[in-house]
């Protein structure tokens, strides 16, 4: 069951600043990476620094590819696909590299998170309310 907090924020409405509530991830923690590599070496026959080891050649191999602008399939965790933003013009002799404003990663999960993600369990916990 996901853990829920509220979020309570001032906006401004018709000229006055109005608390607004909503719903966020509570605590919105992560998984440190050496937990994560322990938990991978319970599940297998690695050690943790052999799943370091795995995981850090991974990271080669999708830099290597993004470098290339190649997408990288993930298996069962889905792909990933270089993206970039860049300014729109209106003739074709302005486009330039200096159009190009920022490069980034669309992480794409695949049907099994996706349906995990669905299918999540909520609990709102109104005791934890954080303030911005």
């Amino acid at each position: 069951m996901v853990r829920l907090s509220i979020f309570r924020k001032k906006i401004a409405k018709n000229g006055e600043l109005k608390p607004m509530y909503y719903l966020t991830f509570y605590g919105a923690e992560r998984l440190d990476f050496d937990k994560m590599c322990k938990l991978i070496s319970e599940r297998t026959t690695l050690n943790d620094y052999e799943v370091e080891f795995v995981l850090s050649v991974l990271q080669e191999v999708v830099i290597e590819n993004l470098e290339i602008g190649r997408g990288i399939e993930l298996g069962r965790l889905g792909c990933l696909e270089p993206s970039m933003h860049a300014t729109a013009v209106e003739d074709l002799k302005d486009i330039n590299l200096k159009t190009i404003k920022k490069a980034h990663i669309i992480y794409k999960p695949s049907v099994e998170i996706k349906k995990t993600l669905k299918n999540l369990k909520y609990r709102i916990d109104k005791r934890c309310i954080i303030e911005r």
